[in-house]
C-alpha cells in the first residue's frame, strides 16, 4: 500500500493517476473528502494534525509526503512530529 499526501491536489493527484495506472494499491490523503479517483482508498487527514496520520499509514509500505507549509516555524513545529508518526510504520 502506498499512500499519497496532498492528493486531490496537482502533484498528488498526478502521482495517484500514475499509482493506479500501474495498478499499484493506494491510499490517498486529503483534507477534503471525497476520492480523487476510482480504486483508490481515501483518508481524510492532516499534516496540521500528525495523529491524523495515524489510521492512513497503518499497513503502509511506502508513503509519498508533500509538505504543504512554507512557513519556516510551522515546518520547524511539525515536521519533526509528523516524522516520528511516519516512523512507526
Amino acid at each position: 500500500m502506498i499512500v499519497v499526501t496532498g492528493a486531490t491536489g496537482r502533484v498528488g493527484g498526478h502521482v495517484v493517476a500514475g499509482l493506479r495506472r500501474s495498478n499499484q494499491p493506494v491510499r490517498a490523503i486529503s483534507r477534503r473528502p471525497g476520492l480523487p479517483s476510482a480504486g483508490v482508498e481515501a483518508i481524510r487527514a492532516d499534516l496540521a494534525d500528525p495523529g491524523s496520520l495515524e489510521p492512513a499509514l497503518a499497513g503502509a509500505d511506502a508513503l509519498f509526503l508533500i509538505w504543504p507549509f512554507t512557513s519556516p516555524e510551522l515546518t520547524a513545529a511539525l515536521a519533526p512530529q509528523v516524522a516520528a508518526v511516519a516512523a512507526r510504520y
